[in-house]
């Protein structure tokens, strides 16, 4: 009752309602109050312009590499979000649509609010396995039951940065942008500079389910 409320406040026909769910107020101090103390909620709706999110994917969206500066527990989905924001940002300014995010050895973590994937050379669908480096999205875990219902080969390892040249489908994951195909990398541009096969297919199927499920990271 309460998110159909926040949906018609503000109007929202397609769009995004977010929970953001903290320990509550305390003074300040570096150790946990020893009284216990209420959550504090807030919840926001925006609207999305789902025909902008179809132009872009039917291009394909550039992205620009650069170090991941997070801290090592990026499984933890918490509210400090600075490093995020600063890699989201440097990506806006360069003119690209997302940060892909590098750890110290050149494998990628993630974007800066999304799961990055590929299909290697190969044909196999990859994305990075769950682990401290990156956040365990809802969506990437849909996508993966998608992509295995569909007979897509999927498998779960480490993405490094030099493999991109010879990928030949690149697409990010998140619970606003669904399935978002990538056309290039830095110089680098991905399979035939458009949205592939095996990208396309997850979309609409994604799309097509949306109505029957909730919303996810």
């Amino acid at each position: 009752m309460l998110l159909e409320q926040i949906r018609q406040r503000n109007r929202i026909a397609d769009g995004l309602i977010y929970l953001q769910i903290t320990r509550g107020v305390a003074p300040r101090d570096h150790a946990f109050p020893r009284n216990p103390v209420s959550p504090t909620l807030i919840i926001s709706g925006r609207h999305i312009d789902m025909g902008r999110r179809a132009e872009q994917a039917a291009r394909g969206v550039h992205l620009v590499s650069m170090l991941d500066q997070r801290w090592s527990r990026r499984d933890i989905k918490s509210v400090s979000l600075l490093a995020n924001m600063l890699a989201k940002q440097t990506a806006v300014e360069s003119g690209a649509f997302e940060a892909l995010m590098l750890d110290q050895d050149g494998y990628i973590t993630e974007g800066a609010a999304s799961t990055f994937w590929i299909v290697d050379r190969d044909g196999t669908l990859v994305t990075r396995p769950l682990s401290e480096d990156i956040l365990p999205g809802v969506t990437r875990q849909r996508v993966l039951n998608l992509a295995r219902e569909k007979g897509i080969r999927v498998t779960e390892r480490k993405i490094h940065l030099d493999e991109l040249a010879q990928a030949r489908e690149a697409f990010l994951t998140s619970a606003t942008l669904f399935v978002m195909p990538v056309s290039q990398i830095d110089a680098v541009v991905i399979g035939n500079g458009g949205p592939g096969v095996v990208t396309d297919t997850l979309r609409t199927h994604y799309i097509e389910n949306l109505g029957s499920v909730g919303g996810g990271g």
